[in-house]
């Protein structure tokens, strides 16, 4: 019976690859680039920011509510594209022989609702008033008897 090769062990975080980590992070706002930076792996730092209780609060005060910066989503943008993507659906073309022989429209019906239910949370919300009526389960012997003809 072969043995199984020895586990490597966990290189562990340091301090100035922590202080490194920080710098980055606070530069991207993305954890997985700001790891790459230091040479240690994403994983690496979550295991640090248990382990480390100032390290873990400097990384959640850059963190915070905001949105990452170098990502260059504009979210006005998004939302006039999810808008425009709702009204108008999105347009499909369909080949033959690798020739466009003709165009339609799908349109997204979870997205649709998704935003109505987070615009108008009183009519659309999970908890609306007058929302969708429970399923009722029959059981055999009742759907049976419901189709049976009479």
């Amino acid at each position: 019976m072969a043995s199984r090769p020895a586990k490597t062990p966990v290189k562990m975080v340091d301090a100035p690859a922590r202080a490194a980590f920080i710098a980055a992070f606070k530069e991207c706002g993305m954890v997985g680039a700001a790891a790459d930076t230091t040479g240690f792996s994403r994983f690496a730092f979550y295991r640090a920011r248990e382990r480390h209780k100032a390290f873990a609060d400097e990384w959640d005060r850059i963190a915070g509510p905001r949105r990452p910066r170098s990502t260059g989503i504009d979210a006005a943008a998004l939302e006039a594209a999810l808008f425009k993507r709702v009204l108008r659906g999105v347009k499909r073309r369909v080949l033959f022989q690798g020739k466009v022989v003709d165009t339609y429209r799908i349109f997204d019906n979870r997205l649709a609702f998704s935003m109505l239910a987070k615009l108008m949370p009183d009519t659309y919300g999970a908890d609306a008033i007058g929302g969708p009526e429970p399923v009722e389960v029959m059981t055999r012997d009742e759907f049976l008897a419901a189709i049976a003809p009479r």
